[in-house]
């Protein structure tokens, strides 16, 4: 009898974390369905072909997307050159063979939240002593800064058009990419 007692409590101690592990489980599936903002797991059948991200699976149309974009930062970005992003796309870092120069590889701004800014990353240039990066980069594929280009209510514009010139602005499947080489001034 003594022994039942016993039994029946450590099913009772395990109610709370057998409920956690019941109310965890759609949220553990939902973060597995959820592929750094790409389709759920189910429609991830298209692998992409070539490149950095060869052999990983995504959508079709995003597979084309990012073997086409990587070829363009291949094609207009060289291995000796320092190249700084100024919008949302770190995937640019690992398909460019240039150096990384920037505080770090994400959005130093934070454009993304809704920042206007440019004291961030100008800090940091001139915290490395006021070099410039060769190559400034950015694309409108993060639709909440959709209008980055040639809008003067992000600071880092005004900044572009004084220290650079534009020699890439390609469209790649509904995506702008603009490269900027530093200006010789």
């Amino acid at each position: 009898m003594e022994y039942g007692k016993k039994r029946l409590g450590r099913v009772a101690d395990c109610a709370p974390l057998l409920a956690l592990a019941l109310f965890s489980l759609p949220g553990l599936l939902s973060a597995y369905q959820y592929v750094y903002r790409d389709s759920p797991v189910r429609n991830l059948d298209a692998p992409v072909q070539s490149g950095i991200f060869q052999g990983l699976y995504t959508t079709p149309v995003t597979a084309r997307f990012v073997v086409d974009f990587e070829r363009e930062i291949e094609e207009h970005v060289n291995a000796d050159q320092t190249l700084c992003v100024v919008t949302r796309e770190p995937m640019i870092y690992v398909m460019s063979k240039a150096s990384i120069y920037a505080p770090q590889t994400w959005d130093a701004q934070f454009l993304y939240r809704g920042f206007t800014s440019a004291k961030p990353l100008l800090s940091y240039f001139d915290a490395m002593g006021g070099r410039l990066p060769d190559i400034l980069a950015a694309t409108d594929r993060d639709k909440s800064i959709s209008d980055f280009y040639e809008n003067d209510k992000y600071e880092i514009v005004p900044f572009i058009r004084e220290h650079y010139r534009l020699y890439c602005e390609k469209n790649i499947d509904g995506v702008t990419l603009w490269l900027w080489e530093r200006s010789e001034t």
